[in-house]
């Protein structure tokens, strides 16, 4: 009696989780290809190249989604949709790329030789030395300070 009652209890919440579940990840994926359908405006991909090369916005380090967004005059959704679709990295992805490249251009430069590791990684928009030196060994597997040597040496 009771232990049946508690049996059929425990297998109907199951169920009801399962079904509860099932929908949330059907919906999800329906959402997913939604979005994946709809074209990625390439007006709001040539105002972010233009910012980021030539207006160099990443070296601003307070420079927040929003701030870029309203500068940009492109809607935040928008905006996140572009970066996140047609360069498949999220906002920090996309800013830190820009400003690694930057301080691997300072390194290299001669005339910045006398500039210490710290200028620089302000310079190209860090507010961090942790962050900056763990983007910079990840995507150059060596330190700032590494491939300053190396490049001095090599150039």
């Amino acid at each position: 009696g009771l232990t049946d009652y508690y049996l059929i209890f425990a297998l109907t919440n199951v169920a009801i989780y399962l079904m509860v579940t099932h929908m949330a990840k059907t919906e999800a994926q329906k959402r997913r290809q939604q979005s994946q359908k709809e074209p990625i405006n390439m007006d709001y991909v040539g105002k972010l190249e233009q910012a980021m090369e030539q207006d160099k916005l990443f070296l601003n380090p307070n420079l927040s989604f929003e701030r870029l967004a309203e500068k940009l005059d492109i809607p935040v959704k928008d905006l996140s949709a572009t970066i996140n679709r047609h360069y498949q990295v999220n906002f920090y992805e996309y800013i830190n790329h820009y400003r690694i490249q930057e301080a691997k251009r300072l390194l290299e430069d001669p005339k910045q030789s006398h500039r210490s590791i710290t200028d620089i990684f302000y310079d190209a928009g860090f507010n961090s030395k942790s962050v900056y030196n763990t983007l910079f060994k990840k995507k150059f597997n060596m330190t700032p300070s590494q491939f300053r040597k190396k490049s001095a040496v090599s150039g």
